[in-house]
């Protein structure tokens, strides 16, 4: 009968950590709103997410949003960024791994006109149409930052 708490133990832990995520949560386009600028999301190339350590999830309409967000920290440290792929409509990708090119010409919500890109090749073929580079995370976010 000892046996008996420690397994429901170990079964309650068990389901805990399955309930934990690292996955990004799907953006509804014209339904829910930017948790910085409070405007509404619309494009699904230019959107993100975070989520925090708690596991809460908080959405942008902008690059530039998430990034500025992401500097003053409201809700607690962030686990995970998540970033929409400019070529695939409201597909969120992990956004240290993406590739990002600047352009005036991507006129984003909030003019942070940064797009990221999952694919290298593809970055590469727009920047090189825009006249521009291919930038890591980082330096995407210094850019924003300036």
């Amino acid at each position: 009968m000892r046996s008996l708490p420690y397994l429901l133990s170990l079964f309650l832990v068990g389901i805990m950590m399955s309930c934990s995520s690292d996955q990004a949560e799907p953006i509804n386009l014209n339904k829910d709103m930017c948790d910085y600028c409070r405007m509404n999301i619309s494009d699904g190339r230019f959107g993100a997410e975070v989520m925090t350590e708690k596991g809460r999830y908080y959405k942008f309409d902008d690059i530039k949003c998430l990034v500025h967000y992401a500097e003053e920290k409201p809700n607690g440290p962030i686990k995970f960024f998540f970033i929409h792929d400019f070529t695939k409509n409201n597909k969120l990708i992990d956004a240290p791994t993406a590739h990002f090119v600047w352009s005036k010409e991507f006129k984003s919500p909030m003019r942070g006109n940064i797009a990221a890109f999952a694919d290298k090749a593809e970055a590469d073929a727009v920047a090189k149409e825009q006249g521009s580079q291919v930038e890591n995370w980082d330096t995407a976010k210094k850019r924003i930052l300036e």
